[in-house]
């Protein structure tokens, strides 16, 4: 054995975080296939992130108009990182950090967007605020996955996670809701400001983000919400976006590979 060690670069594995040590670099599991590589804990690997289909707004915002809904037009900057289309497998990496608590993807995800922000000057922002969970769903799922995505994000660009909203009641989750109409009307009037947030963050330009953003019916009321703080200014990201709805932002950039 101790010939062997001579050959045999020394390898640490930890607990927690399942990563070891060799040759005195770090590898860390890719949150999405789990294959070990050098590098930051929660960073996705080559292979995974270019299977993966960016929208790269972060360098073409300024091209984004978006008319519907409406209050989807009162934002600086919309920043979704990935489309949500059945070409890739962002879908069931998003159904894994939503419900079966694989949280190193959000927080891996957040890492990405926060970098590419930093690179592009789009670090702008006095705060990240995720979208709540009804108390009663956060209870029973143990987390928030839109407040695991803006860690991630906070920590790139540090800057804290303001818990501004609160869910006032419990509906039934939008997965399978399609249609607009029916989503508007399942989060119609859910969301409040908590109690002294409005002059807690007057003035200040305050990210909102969701894990994806669908028809913007939950970003729309969420907005509605924020814009009762006095000279705020507001800002989006998701994890993911609808390519339709990207498309009627600006066109040809969204591929329609969406299921249908």
């Amino acid at each position: 054995m101790q010939f062997l060690k001579k050959f045999i670069a020394p390898i640490e594995y930890t607990e927690g975080n399942h990563e070891f040590i060799c040759d005195n670099k770090t590898y860390f599991p890719c949150p999405s296939c789990g294959t070990f590589s050098y590098g930051q804990y929660g960073t996705l690997c080559d292979a995974c992130l270019t299977e993966l289909q960016q929208t790269f707004c972060w360098y073409y915002e300024k091209m984004l108009h978006f008319h519907e809904p409406v209050a989807l037009s009162t934002l600086e900057h919309v920043l979704p990182l990935f489309m949500y289309g059945s070409s890739t497998n962002i879908r069931s990496l998003i159904f894994r950090l939503k419900y079966h608590g694989d949280l190193p993807i959000g927080y891996a995800f957040g890492r990405l967007l926060g970098r590419e922000l930093l690179t592009t000057g789009l670090d702008v922002f006095d705060g990240i605020v995720p979208v709540p969970l009804h108390w009663f769903k956060y209870l029973r799922r143990g987390y928030n996955q839109s407040e695991i995505f803006a860690r991630g994000i906070a920590e790139v660009l540090g800057i804290p996670v303001c818990k501004v909203l609160r869910r006032t009641t419990y509906r039934k989750s939008q997965t399978k809701m399609a249609q607009r109409e029916e989503r508007s009307h399942n989060v119609e009037g859910v969301f409040a400001l908590k109690e002294g947030n409005a002059e807690r963050y007057a003035g200040q330009h305050l990210l909102l983000v969701d894990d994806v953003l669908t028809t913007g019916s939950t970003a729309s009321e969420c907005i509605n919400c924020l814009l009762e703080i006095p000279d705020v200014r507001l800002s989006f990201a998701s994890i993911a976006v609808r390519p339709t709805l990207l498309r009627l932002a600006y066109g040809q950039m969204a591929d329609d590979d969406e299921d249908e």
